[in-house]
This record gives structure tokens, C-alpha cells and sequence, in this order.
């Protein structure tokens, strides 16, 4: 943690007992004490995994992220929306498709969304309800 208050994070991985640093994260803790992710610049925010926009060092409104998922064991395309850096509304899950580059890594540059497999709903930043697709 900073004197700023920001908490920053890395996400390490492991291939054959080396470590790689995968992913860095800065949040900061809002007034209700819950941790929202921190954004250095404020505006349009895109890189290969998520976009958005950033306002007031926070997200805000849609954003759009390929990322692991746990309930799926899989990548997926996610719709979200936020407000103050909290999610809020109806967050859409998608099935990502994706192809695998040389190494067997999942190349998201390319990859596009397709059937819904579930929906979250959020109210204040907590999570009210989850309901999956039946098949």
C-alpha cells in the first residue's frame, strides 16, 4: 500500500518452476470500505483484455473484459457496468472463442463473444442475484 492509500497486486503464474508476473493491479479502498480498481489516467482505457472508461481514477459505465472464469473452468466475454468504480446493474456472461497461439496460450486478441451462460445482478456493488442459461 501507498501513502496514497492504493493497494497494488500481481497475479504470478508458474511454466516448468519458473514465475512470470502476469498481470499488475492498483486498487484503492472507497468510503464504504470496499476495494475498487484504480486507474492511473482517466479517459478511454483499452488493452487486450478489457476496456472502458476511467473516471476519476475509477470505472465508469460499460465496460467489456476476456478473462478467466472459474464457473466455466474457461475465458469469457463479459458485459459490465459501474458506477464510482462499483458494479452495479445487469453484467452479461458470454462464451468467448478463441484460438490457441503457437505455445498453447489462449490469443484473446482475436477473440469474439457468442452464447450467453449467465448473468449477475448488482445493486450498490454487491452482488443480488446470478442466474445461468439452461441449456
Amino acid at each position: 500500500m501507498d501513502n496514497q492509500m492504493i493497494v497494488s497486486s500481481k497475479i504470478f503464474f508458474a511454466i516448468e518452476g519458473e514465475y512470470f508476473c502476469e498481470k499488475k493491479e492498483r486498487h484503492k479502498i472507497a468510503s464504504d470500505g470496499k476495494f475498487i480498481r484504480y486507474y492511473d489516467k482517466n479517459g478511454d482505457y483499452k488493452n487486450g483484455i478489457e476496456e472502458g472508461l476511467v473516471k476519476n481514477n475509477t470505472r465508469e459505465g460499460p465496460w467489456v473484459e476476456k478473462k478467466m472464469n472459474t464457473y466455466v473452468n474457461d475465458f469469457t466475454y463479459l458485459e459490465a457496468y459501474f458506477e464510482d468504480g462499483k458494479p452495479v446493474g445487469e453484467w452479461s456472461y458470454f462464451v468467448l472463442k478463441y484460438k490457441r497461439n503457437s505455445e498453447g496460450q489462449a490469443d484473446l486478441s482475436t477473440a469474439t463473444k457468442s452464447a450467453l451462460l449467465y448473468t449477475e445482478m448488482y445493486k450498490d456493488g454487491e452482488m443480488m442475484k446470478r442466474d445461468f442459461v439452461n441449456d
